[in-house]
Order: C-alpha cells, then structure tokens, then sequence
C-alpha cells in the first residue's frame, strides 16, 4: 500500500532514559531484549487505542449513500431505472460495497498487530481485526521493525505505513503507548517492584523470569 504512515525511532528523552534504567535492573537481560519488549508493548497499547469503525455506523453511512458506481459509470441509488438489469445490477454493487466496508472494519489496528509481530510479541487482538481486509486482501508489510548497531548504541524503529491508520487516530494512539510505559514504569520503581525476582517477572513477563539465573561473574 502506498504509505503516509507512522515512523517512530524509539529514541525519546523520557522513553530511552526508562529503557535504559529498567535494562539495569537485571543486567543479565540485554538492552536489546529491553527495547523489544518495550516496542512490543506499545504496539499492543497502540492497537488498543487506534479507533475502528461501528458496524452500525457503516451501515448507516452505505445506507445514506445517494450514489454508486456501476460498470464504470456513476449512478443514482434510489432512482426507479426501468431496466431490470440496470436495477440489480445497482442493487449488486451496493451490497458489494457494504460487504467491503464491513470487511475493512479494523484493518488500522491490523497494522499494529503486524508491528508487533515483527518484534516476536505475541500479540492481542479481536477477531474482527485479525481478520480485517480490503477486497480480499492484508498488508502485512504494512508495520515493520528496524534494528541498528553502531558504537553509540542500539536503534530500533517502528513503521507503520499503513495509508489509514492516520485517520484512525493511529499517531496518538502510539505516543499515548509510549507516554503510558514511561508511566508504568514511574509506578512499579515508586513501588519497588523491582526489588525482587518475583515481583520483576509478574510486572514484565517475557522479559524478566522468576527463576532467572544469577547474573555471570567476571
């Protein structure tokens, strides 16, 4: 699909300064399984928060609709055409075009399930979103992950370069994800949650485990 997504280089001031204080929490995970654990999480909360469409609302805008297209040609719906053909043929294509609508229902949090598969998180999602498409056809292309190396440090950044995922309120829904991990990890070092290896594992599983080995001795 062509893009005029979302690109986010998990890199802000707030947000790297967290991965780097909860990387030293347990200096046997790597900063780089930190950062996707991170980027993983704020993906699900970005899908969360990305709005999808009402199935009544499409049905109540496609039955407002005045006009369709039929065999390339623009026609108006509720007009009595005396042609039989002509008249199923309209009826045809509004039905089609609901049908697709209907399909495309929650293809905008599709996109971020698909970041955060790239990540390898497993990832939360209705039914309807899994199953999301327009005319047959997903993007899975559409959120990606990017990973560099270099002397300062490790990168990673997010795409997703879905064309509709905009207008679903996508881009607020991711730095609200990123506002809302920085937050959550205010509280649990507020709350000392990161005091034993318990309490790390149950705050941040699949990151931290309650039987982690000790770290290695030099």
């Amino acid at each position: 699909m062509a893009s005029k997504g979302i690109n986010l280089t998990l890199a802000t001031a707030r947000f790297n300064r967290m991965l780097r204080e909860l990387a030293a929490v347990d200096t046997s995970v790597e900063f780089a399984d930190v950062v996707r654990h991170e980027a993983g999480a704020v993906a699900q909360l970005a899908l969360d928060q990305t709005k999808a469409a009402k199935v009544s609302n499409i049905k109540a805008r496609n039955a407002a609709q005045k006009f369709t297209t039929f065999n390339g040609k623009t026609y108006f719906i509720h007009r009595n055409y005396r042609d039989p053909k002509l008249r199923q043929g309209l009826l045809d294509a509004w039905q089609a075009s609901l049908k697709t609508k209907l399909g495309a229902r929650g293809i905008s949090k599709q996109s971020w399930y698909h970041v955060g598969k790239s990540l390898g998180k497993n990832m939360e999602a209705p039914a309807y979103v899994l199953a999301a498409n327009y005319n047959g056809q997903q993007w899975p292309s559409d959120g990606t992950s990017f990973e560099s190396r270099s002397p300062k440090g490790f990168t990673l950044t997010i795409e997703n370069s879905s064309p509709v995922v905009q207008k679903a309120n996508g881009g607020f829904a991711l730095q609200d994800g990123v506002n809302r991990r920085s937050a959550y990890f205010a509280r649990n070092m507020k709350y000392k949650y990161y005091e034993t290896v318990r309490t790390r594992a149950l705050k941040y599983p699949g990151l931290y485990m309650a039987d982690a080995p000790p770290p290695p001795i030099d």
